[in-house]
C-alpha cells in the first residue's frame, strides 16, 4: 500500500517538476540573453525595420540593450534590460 502511494506520488510531482525546470531558461550567453530581451519586447518589435539588440554580462546578471526603430509617427528609442543569470528580468530602463 505504501510503495504504491509513493509511485502515485512520483508520477504526480513528475510533470510539474519538469515543467519547472523548462521555465526557468538559465542565460549562459549573450544569444540566450538576447532571446530572453527579445521575449520582453516582441510588441514593441516589428519584422521592417528590425529591433537591434547588444548583450554583455557583467557579474552576476545580463545587460541587454535594444534599439527600437522609428515606426511612422512613433519615435524609435531604446530600453536596456537586466537579466540575471536564471533569466529572470531583474530592471528595465527605457530612453529616447
Amino acid at each position: 500500500m505504501k510503495r504504491r502511494f509513493l509511485v502515485a506520488l512520483v508520477f504526480a510531482t513528475l510533470p510539474a517538476a519538469l515543467v519547472g525546470t523548462a521555465e526557468a531558461a538559465r542565460i549562459a550567453s549573450a544569444a540566450e540573453a538576447i532571446d530572453a530581451a527579445k521575449k520582453y519586447v516582441k510588441g514593441r518589435c516589428v519584422p521592417s525595420p528590425p529591433c537591434k539588440y547588444r548583450a554583455q554580462h557583467e557579474g552576476p546578471q545580463w545587460r541587454v540593450w535594444v534599439d527600437l526603430p522609428k515606426k511612422g509617427s512613433t519615435p524609435g528609442g531604446h530600453i536596456i534590460l537586466f537579466f540575471d543569470l536564471e533569466g529572470n528580468l531583474i530592471r528595465r530602463l527605457e530612453g529616447d
